[in-house]
């Protein structure tokens, strides 16, 4: 249903390796993140994983699916489904289900797109919002988490987060919206790493206040 390449765009983000203790100009920030994005993407296309995906409407679950994912030689991601789909009905009962579940895609692609606006961050949206005296930089006391808050990042009244440690990011939160501010889309992502210093996303939940749904994905079993 189109569901997963929400979670592939979020890939893109999974290391930001700047060190926040140095404290660069807001100009060579916004080059690291370029540069960090572009070599995580280029070392994640040695490996293959495992992605599960649980959509849930009102709490309860409504499918489970996983795919084999693997990068293509031109950069985009291809999956195999590891289980057949499951069929849809036929006559009366299959079209309506079809046009509610046309209606619920266009949707959530909506809310999709609105994700791309945050993740991956742009460097020149990220430093336009350190212009505007919108960024906030916490360092935790007696820990290495630092946390950077952006206010009004995309939209008024939204907020992005990024938790860092040792220099990368280990969490991500956005809180937005898609036709007016109560028309709310959140997104959770959590981020490890690999032995060889290489990020990935490993947990996320888009949540979709208008349809009551969830969408929890979970990437694991890399291996080249």
């Amino acid at each position: 249903m189109g569901y997963t390449m929400t979670f592939l765009l979020i890939a893109a983000c999974s290391t930001l390796t700047w060190s926040l203790s140095q404290e660069p100009p807001a100009e060579d920030r916004a080059s690291a993140i370029r540069e960090s994005i572009a070599a995580n993407r280029q070392a994640l296309r040695a490996y293959k994983w495992v992605e599960s995906i649980e959509v849930s409407v009102k709490g309860d679950l409504k499918s489970r699916t996983q795919n084999e994912c693997q990068y293509s030689p031109e950069g985009e991601i291809l999956k195999t489904p590891l289980a057949d789909r499951p069929k849809k009905p036929g006559g009366l009962k299959g079209k309506l289900v079809e046009k509610k579940t046309g209606e619920t895609k266009e949707y959530l692609e909506r809310a999709v797109s609105l994700i791309r606006r945050y993740v991956p961050p742009d460097p020149a949206q990220l430093r336009e919002a350190q212009q505007a005296g919108k960024v906030e930089v916490q360092r935790g006391e007696g820990s290495s988490l630092s946390t950077m808050t952006i206010n009004n990042y995309a939209k008024s009244g939204d907020q992005f987060v990024l938790t860092f440690s040792e220099g990368r990011v280990r969490n991500v939160k956005v809180d937005s919206w898609l036709d007016d501010p109560k028309d709310k889309v959140t997104l959770t992502a959590a981020f490890q790493t690999l032995p060889d210093g290489v990020n990935y996303l490993a947990d996320s939940i888009l949540s979709v206040a208008a349809k009551k749904m969830q969408i929890h994905t979970t990437n694991f079993d890399h291996h080249k």
